[in-house]
């Protein structure tokens, strides 16, 4: 039996040989092929190595070289070679197109080892795109718990971004190991911590890992670990095909579904209101874990938004849990 492949490392091998058979002259040809063998696709094979995860992500890399190997040409149109450039023309050069940035990584990596000068190129600009309201957050969160007629992947993966706070590419690559229940409570895994979600959103994510993965490719195996399992047999869903299935239900502004000071909690049935938020104890801080959960260790920035919802999420017979929004009905 053959070794699992990483099969996006694999492409990227293949579409470099491509793009270095479009690149003249020879001398920036075999440039190009030094900048992105012993610098981009060793640092591809290094993560790879050191991750868990089926699929290494290689667009960013694959950008950097494109615009190394269209830098190169460009040059070679005007009738200039990387070691005569100058930052005049790198300014040129920044306007003809808004990725033309990527350049940054290869000329930092030449200047380095003396094939041009040092030249300066800014990062590129982040896109920030049109934030969600608060109120049209809690709308698509409502629909996405409490719509039965939604798809099971598009409910589940929606939840866990508008609640959780979770990259798109950490959403894909989510298995079903992550996924546990212990007392009647559903539990996540991110990272090292078992982080216990809403009622509904854990029956949605149980009934998903039992009946609702149906878009798996032909060829697949009965059994994946993958939660949301992909096209290719064997394979997750892309983040980018992830995506593409939200916006279908509303969700746009991927980049802007971070969660807010008051959006710690889960959003009601509509038609049924939440019930207002409790003084906080006298002895203890506002926004502070009870002492028995504190954390030992200092956890990073998705963890701690995940502990912040950890606070007010139903906890079985635990005396501090705080009830924002009960989803059980009266009676």
């Amino acid at each position: 039996m053959l070794p699992p492949r990483d099969e996006e490392l694999a492409r990227t091998g293949q579409w470099l040989t491509s793009i270095l058979a479009t690149i003249e002259p020879a001398a920036g040809r075999r440039l190009v092929q030094a900048y992105a063998t012993w610098h981009v696709m060793r640092r591809l094979r290094a993560s790879a190595g050191k991750s868990a995860r089926p699929r290494t992500y290689t667009a960013n890399a694959r950008n950097n070289i494109r615009a190394a190997a269209d830098f190169i040409t460009w040059l070679t149109q005007h009738n200039r070679s990387l070691q005569a450039c100058h930052q005049a023309d790198i300014d040129d050069w920044l306007v003809t197109g808004p990725g033309a940035c990527q350049v940054r990584d290869f000329l930092t990596w030449a200047g380095a080892r003396g094939h041009c000068a040092v030249l300066h190129v800014p990062g590129p600009a982040r896109r920030g795109g049109t934030a969600a309201s608060q109120d049209e957050r809690w709308a698509l969160a409502a629909r996405l718990l409490h719509d039965d007629t939604l798809d099971l992947t598009g409910r589940a993966a929606g939840c866990l971004l508008l609640l959780h706070g979770q990259q798109l590419s950490r959403i894909a690559a989510m298995t079903t190991s992550q996924v546990t229940s212990s007392d009647h409570t559903v539990f996540v895994r991110s990272g090292r911590h078992d982080v216990p979600v809403p009622e509904p959103l854990g029956v949605i994510v149980t009934e998903l890992i039992r009946t609702g993965r149906s878009h798996a490719g032909t060829g697949s195996p009965a059994t994946t670990p993958s939660l949301f399992p992909g096209g290719l047999p064997g394979r997750p869903i892309t983040a980018s095909r992830l995506g593409q299935r939200l916006r279908i239900l509303g969700i746009y502004a991927m980049r802007n579904l971070q969660l807010l000071p008051d959006q710690h909690r889960v959003p009601p049935r509509p038609g049924r209101p939440a019930r207002p938020r409790r003084r906080p104890r006298p002895d203890r801080t506002p926004g502070t874990l009870h002492p028995a959960h504190q954390p030992h260790r200092r956890q990073p920035s998705i963890m701690i938004r995940l502990t912040a919802i950890t606070r007010i999420m139903p906890m079985t017979g635990h005396p501090s849990s705080r009830f924002i929004a009960d989803e059980r009905p009266a009676g």
